[in-house]
């Protein structure tokens, strides 16, 4: 199995701040940049990985590049052990949920997503450039009256940024429904 660690490469971001500008950089990072960059560079090795027992490993060696990245900014004020992974279907398609401890700041996230949407099964090893997959995220934030509400968004392989609104809930069932309506427009 192939290895998630080598194809990070740590990008520095300017996340914009909650109201009370308390924002963990480390999950911010991890979840927007380093999972997203992961996931896209070889989806199918990410969704193996994260579904698989070497979950844990895997997530502390991509933890430790980015805590490197943002330890101008203080401890994570979480760890890895924190974060949970889920393998779903989702209208029929594999998705890797990766699980973040809770956001506590904007643009922090509940969960982020990775769906694949080729068909791998009729290929043994499959090219993965050829695969396509999109990457979703649920993010804390906060409606007009500072109020938070999650925000259901999706980074593209060439790193945009969608946003497709609120949602009335921060569950795992509100997001992957949502992304399954996404994928049925």
């Amino acid at each position: 199995m192939k290895s998630l660690f080598p194809f990070f490469k740590a990008q520095g971001s300017q996340p914009q701040l909650s109201p009370d500008n308390q924002i963990r950089y480390h999950h911010y990072e991890l979840a927007h940049r380093a999972l997203s960059e992961v996931a896209f560079h070889d989806p199918l090795a990410y969704l193996s990985t994260l579904a698989s027992d070497q979950a844990p490993q895997a997530l502390g060696r991509i933890f430790a590049v980015v805590e490197a990245q943002c330890a101008e900014h203080g401890p994570a004020g979480f760890q890895p052990s924190e974060i949970a992974t889920h393998f779903i279907h989702v209208e029929g398609r594999p998705c890797l949920v990766v699980e973040m401890p809770k956001p506590l700041a904007s643009p922090e996230v509940y969960y982020t997503a990775l769906i694949v949407l080729s068909n791998t099964e009729s290929e043994e090893d499959p090219d993965p450039e050829a695969i396509e997959a999109r990457y979703f995220t649920l993010v804390l934030g906060f409606d007009e009256g500072g109020r938070p509400e999650p925000i259901f968004a999706e980074w593209t392989a060439d790193g945009q940024h969608l946003n497709y609104g609120p949602l009335s809930s921060a569950t795992l069932e509100a997001f992957s429904q949502h992304i399954a309506q996404l994928l049925e427009t």
